[in-house]
Parts: C-alpha cells; sequence; structure tokens
C-alpha cells in the first residue's frame, strides 16, 4: 500500500451538521485552511487543526456578519456556506498516528552520494549561466513590436552558450546521464539547500519524470533546455513591471519565448542556434493542461490541444468529453484549435506545478493532498504515464527508504 493510500478518511459537512458531530463527541481536524481577517489582523484556520465547537460557533458568527464575511477566504473557490472538508478519526489513537505519519514537515535525506553532490555543483553552475544570459536579453525584448527584432547582442551571447558544446556536454553531465542512471537518487540533487535555483529543480523533477516516463536521451537533453527557461515570460513580466491586468501580461507565454528565441533575418525567421521548435513548445506551453488551455485573442479564442489526439483511450472518457465540447465550438466558429506538437510539455507542466506548490507548504499532508489531486486528474492535467512516473518519483523519493549506499 502506498502512502497516498493510507491518508484517514475524509468527509465534507455543512457548518451545522458539523457542530452537531462535534457536540456527539466525533473527532475531526481540518482538511483545509480557511483565512480570514479580524481586528484587521489576517488570521488562518490551518489545515490539520482541531475542529471544535468553540471554532465552528466563530466562524459561523463571521459568515452571518455581512461586514466580517467579505474577509472569509476559502481554496478552490468554495463559497461560504459550501461544505468544509475534515478528515474523520474513530478514535483518538488513529487521531495520534496521523499527527505523527502526516504532519511533520517534507523531509529529504541530509546525505548524498559524493558524485550527487558533484552533479548538484555542475547542474547549478549550467542553470546559472543560462539564467543570467537569458536575463540580459529579456530586458531588452519590446513585445509591442508586432514583427520579430533582428538579431541583437543579447541573442548572440545566449546563442552562443545554448549551442555551446560545453554547456551540451555539462547538461549531458550533471542532468541527463544521472537522471537515466538512477532518477531517484537524482533527485535528492533537489533537496532544498538555500542557495539552489527554483529553475534547477523544475529541471531535475521534469527529466527525472520524462526519464521514467521513457522519452529518449535526445529528447530529455531538449527538456532540460526548456524546463531551465521555462518561466522566461514571468521573469520579462517582472524584470519590465508590466500590468497584470494587460493583454501582454495574459499572453506572455506565447510572445516571448517567440521574441526571445526567433529573430528576423533577410532570409526569413531564425530560430537561435541551440534552440528547437520542440524547446520553444515547451516553454511556451509549461502551463498548459491536456485536457487544453483556452486563450482570448481580440474577439476570438484559441484552444491548444495536445497532438496525440488521436491515441486517446475509449477509457479517457472526461477528456473525450472535453474534446466533443470543443469540436462543437469550433464547427459554430466560436474557437479555433491549435495542436501543441510535442509531449513534453506534460513532464514540465507537473514538475513546475509541484515545486510551486511545496515552496509554500511544507507538510507531508499537503504534499500528500497534492498528488491526490494530480491522481485524480490523470490523463486532463496531463498524459498518464507521466502522472505515473511523477506519483512513482514522489513515493520512492519520499516514503521508500533508499538506500545510497
Amino acid at each position: 500500500m502506498t502512502l497516498l493510500e493510507q491518508l484517514p478518511e475524509r468527509r465534507e459537512y455543512l457548518i451545522d451538521e458539523l457542530r452537531s458531530r462535534v457536540g456527539k463527541g466525533d473527532k475531526f481536524i481540518f482538511g483545509e485552511s480557511i483565512g480570514y481577517t479580524h481586528g484587521g489582523i489576517a488570521q488562518v484556520i490551518e489545515e490539520a487543526a482541531d475542529v471544535t465547537e468553540g471554532i465552528l460557533e466563530d466562524l459561523e458568527r463571521m459568515i452571518q456578519d455581512p461586514e466580517r464575511s467579505q474577509n472569509i477566504q476559502r481554496a478552490d473557490g468554495k463559497g461560504l456556506r459550501d461544505p468544509i472538508k475534515v478528515f474523520y478519526f474513530k478514535t483518538n489513537k488513529d487521531r495520534e498516528n496521523f499527527f505523527e505519519k502526516f504532519t511533520k514537515g517534507v523531509e529529504t535525506l541530509e546525505v548524498v552520494l559524493p558524485k550527487a553532490k558533484r552533479y548538484r555543483e555542475g547542474a547549478l553552475k549550467n542553470m546559472k549561466e543560462i539564467s543570467d544570459k537569458a536575463r540580459d536579453l529579456l530586458r531588452k525584448i519590446n513585445v509591442e513590436e508586432e514583427t520579430l527584432s533582428r538579431k541583437t547582442q543579447e541573442h548572440i551571447r545566449l546563442e552562443s552558450l545554448l549551442s555551446s558544446p560545453k554547456l551540451i556536454r555539462g547538461l549531458d553531465e550533471n542532468l541527463i546521464a544521472p537522471a537515466c542512471e538512477n532518477p531517484v537518487v537524482f533527485l535528492y540533487l533537489a533537496s532544498n539547500p538555500s542557495r539552489l535555483d527554483h529553475n534547477l529543480k523544475v529541471s531535475l523533477w521534469s527529466v527525472a519524470i520524462a526519464n521514467r516516463a521513457g522519452i529518449l536521451q535526445k529528447d530529455l537533453r531538449e527538456l532540460s533546455i526548456a524546463s531551465s527557461l521555462y518561466n522566461v515570460a514571468d521573469f520579462w513580466a517582472a524584470i519590465k513591471n508590466v500590468d497584470r491586468s494587460s493583454d501582454a501580461y495574459r499572453l506572455r507565454d506565447f510572445i516571448v519565448p517567440k521574441k526571445m528565441f526567433i529573430t528576423r533575418e533577410n532570409s526569413g525567421e531564425k530560430f537561435l542556434d541551440g534552440m528547437t521548435q520542440q524547446e520553444i513548445d515547451t516553454i511556451i506551453h509549461h502551463d498548459s493542461r491536456r485536457d487544453g488551455r483556452e486563450i482570448k485573442v481580440g474577439d476570438r479564442s484559441a484552444v491548444y490541444l495536445p497532438e496525440s489526439l488521436n491515441t486517446i483511450l475509449d477509457g479517457d472518457t472526461e477528456l473525450l468529453k472535453k474534446i466533443l465540447i470543443y469540436s462543437e465550438r469550433k464547427s459554430k466558429g466560436e474557437i479555433t484549435i491549435e495542436i501543441i506538437k510535442t509531449s513534453l510539455y506534460h513532464p514540465l507542466f507537473l514538475a513546475q506545478g509541484f515545486i510551486n506548490y511545496m515552496e509554500g507548504n511544507k507538510l507531508l499532508l499537503h504534499m500528500m493532498e497534492y498528488c491526490d489531486k494530480v491522481k485524480m486528474e490523470s490523463g486532463l492535467n496531463a498524459r498518464a504515464d507521466f502522472v505515473d512516473a511523477f506519483l512513482g518519483l514522489v513515493e520512492e523519493k519520499y516514503f521508500k527508504k533508499i538506500s545510497l549506499q
């Protein structure tokens, strides 16, 4: 039995029913966090806090107060009176076991193989080189120009780095080879030293997931480049202080990578040396789900779907339903359908979602609930073989006794 299967029973109750059950002696802890403001000070009912009659009565009073109720914040778009998620325990011993197992911080091994430390140092150096050159170029990009720009000195410097044999050899030695040798040991490189760059964590997980799912080594190399640059559009928005309500911000994932990695030459458009169409598409679609990403451009919308639609199994009924809805909307002229011609964005989508979430949520319980949600949406969020690879790596990295000797 995996640890994901060991989570205690989860239930949802309306607040009145929950108060009644607690009053009869049933034992619950909150399975979600609820934020609110009291006396001008932000407060929160923490996930894993005991459910008591006093807390529920206070919450009910806030909900009934028109002014105070505006300050209540619930996750996943839940309304004030929607059911509250809780964990149920039959006995105090069950509750104690839960706290012992699930509410400690996510831990990784403190000691790693000497060669893993070497991989970490080398990979971090590669990532810093890429990041520095990319940020220099981002400062020069003008997304308001409708055409691609001529190649600048910043383009040339980034191009020179991405196509250099030294960088390619470094990625092979520090990312690809260890991932192919043992992805689980490889993931101990991502064990949270403060100076480890966020993008390196995302690259480590992306490559490990793809390798476990059987992606070829050539594609792993392209994924390592794409995942190291996946958030260039966010960096650009931060550097330029872009208005979050603007079209430029909303469409940044689709504009910035093209401006960075494709230039205008006399002979037409040209990729920077060291970049491929697959890498650019992977960067553009790092935040795209398998069941479609809809982007509104002007008065029309484009929906981006995976290339492998023709291989969808009969059992993928939820995905099939969504595709049929998109097809109907297309026939009415409401949308266009664009095909994403790579599968590498799937492991990147899973990796960056996991790293972003865990950087703000440290408990083992948080990680398990996140993984449980990923599992429930398998086939919709990403291709099922990538989801299985991701969940297998999480299980092995955090929950199994792994010998690094």
